[in-house]
């Protein structure tokens, strides 16, 4: 089989490759794949460790805001890569 050949079937075989998390999501947490995979909890969960890491409280309205405006900003993130490139 040519070099050439066997790259082909290599790169046809690996562009298909998501790993699969023991929680069933797919991709890298915080990845489209993930987020097309996460169930709500997940999701929330993980805004949560994110305004957390900001120095936001669990239970408090600047917490609430903090998760609204980063379910705003990863959308308007993905909604610019499908513009790019196409939906997923």
């Amino acid at each position: 089989m040519s070099k050439i050949a066997i790259l082909a079937l290599a790169v046809a075989v690996l562009s298909g490759c998501v790993p699969v998390n023991p929680d069933g999501t797919q991709g890298q947490k915080g990845s489209l794949a993930w987020f097309s995979t996460a169930t709500p909890e997940a999701k929330k969960a993980y805004y949560t460790e994110i305004c957390m890491g900001y120095g936001f409280k669990i239970g408090t309205a600047d917490m609430a805001r903090c998760m609204q405006e980063e379910v705003r900003r990863v959308s308007a993130s993905f909604d610019r890569f499908e513009d790019k490139y196409g939906a997923w």
